[in-house]
């Protein structure tokens, strides 16, 4: 009896130890940590003008499994599902990808991708791209077109257009006038006398000084006048920032400067440095003032026209120069066609012929064109201060 008690002991003993045995072991295995997943946003492929591919990639499932992944977007910076947002098909790891159409073209766009598990969304990085332009064809070309109008004194200016190849039978063409809007034929009108394609030039004379015109540029196309866009103009004549006379008008600005003006001042001078060759002077529009400071830095005297129009102050500027040939032909025209030309006699330029000589410039008393000649330095002619802005 005692013995059998003894086996019977043993084996419950033995049977304890087995189940201690096991659950110690269970107690060392260690609990499962499930985290949000872990993907990368991939550059979006296939981008037209309104659609793209959108690619994404999961590394890690964050030890849950993956109930929906997808694609959210927006013109801001780090899009949710808040945002737009599409489902992509398919579960697990790796590479997803989602079809995305209605677009707008030439827009710039953030794309993120997503994905859900059992502990909430994760997104991936933040990727930018851009949609293609609009296969938009260009508009059509106007029959005619004008351009800027150029080169405005008192009673002139330069007119600029382009007729373009248009169906049908291209006739005479030229510029329209009139101090009121949309002119037509029946106003002012100056022929370009071609009737080919292409860029034309016109030069209106005898307008009056100090006055707002419309201009328009026209082409008969199979006989029918057609009308270009309209343009306007001033004419030169009236008063600048200085109180002096705005005697040239570029039409825009060119080399930073726009408007010649004349001071209402004159004064006698020798244009001086008589036997000194002053290299580089030109006789160019706009080119008065550099022909000034190269006369100044190269002249030893005191006493010449440029270093006199460059000290000179008036209507609180200091800005005066002497100007070039061509400066001082439309400074004479507009201020004769203003009556503000007290003497018709000589006035010196800044272009210099030789070592000896200089250009100077005479007006016209009776409404022509000035004339250009050369004489010694050493002779006292009048001298008009001119300035630029």
């Amino acid at each position: 009896m005692k013995k059998s008690f003894l086996i019977i002991l043993n084996i419950l003993l033995i049977i304890s130890c087995d189940k201690n045995n096991d659950d110690s072991e269970n107690n060392n295995e260690p609990d499962i940590i499930q985290e949000l997943a872990i993907l990368n946003t991939n550059t979006p492929t296939n981008i037209t003008e309104s659609s793209a591919t959108f690619v994404g990639n999961i590394i890690n499932d964050g030890n849950s499994n993956i109930s929906s992944r997808g694609f959210c977007w927006s013109v801001n910076t780090n899009p949710t599902v808040n945002d737009n947002l599409v489902n992509a098909t398919g579960s697990g790891l790796g590479i997803y990808q989602a079809d995305i159409s209605l677009l707008l073209p030439e827009t710039s766009y953030n794309v993120r991708a997503f994905a859900v598990n059992d502990i909430g969304i994760a997104y991936g990085n933040n990727i930018n791209f851009t949609t293609e332009s609009a296969d938009i064809p260009p508009p059509p070309l106007p029959t005619i077109e004008s351009l800027v109008p150029k080169k405005i004194l008192t009673s002139r200016v330069e007119l600029t257009a382009i007729v373009n190849d248009v169906p049908g039978n291209i006739g005479n063409k030229g510029f329209v006038i009139a101090t009121f809007e949309n002119p037509t034929l029946n106003d002012i009108v100056i022929n370009e006398g071609d009737s080919g394609i292409g860029q034309y030039i016109v030069t209106a004379t005898e307008l009056s000084p100090n006055t707002i015109y419309y201009a328009r540029p026209y082409v008969r196309i199979n006989s029918n006048p057609v009308y270009g866009n309209q343009v306007t103009f001033r004419t030169t004549g009236y008063f600048g920032s200085s109180g002096g006379y705005v005697v040239f008008d570029n039409g825009e600005i060119v080399d930073g400067w726009r408007f010649l003006e004349a001071s209402p001042e004159t004064f006698e001078n020798k244009w001086g440095c008589n036997g000194t060759f002053i290299s580089g002077t030109s006789s160019q529009l706009g080119k008065g003032l550099e022909n000034t400071l190269k006369i100044i830095n190269n002249c030893n005297i005191s006493d010449c026209a440029a270093k006199r129009c460059s000290n000179y102050v008036f209507g609180g500027y200091s800005d005066w120069f002497l100007g070039s040939t061509q400066e001082l032909e439309v400074t004479l025209i507009s201020l004769a066609d203003i009556n503000a030309l007290i003497d018709y006699n000589q006035y010196w330029t800044s272009t210099q012929a030789n070592a000896l000589q200089s250009y100077y410039v005479s007006p016209s008393s009776n409404g022509g064109n000035p004339y250009t000649e050369i004489d010694d330095k050493g002779y006292s002619f009048l001298v008009i201060p001119i300035r630029r802005y």
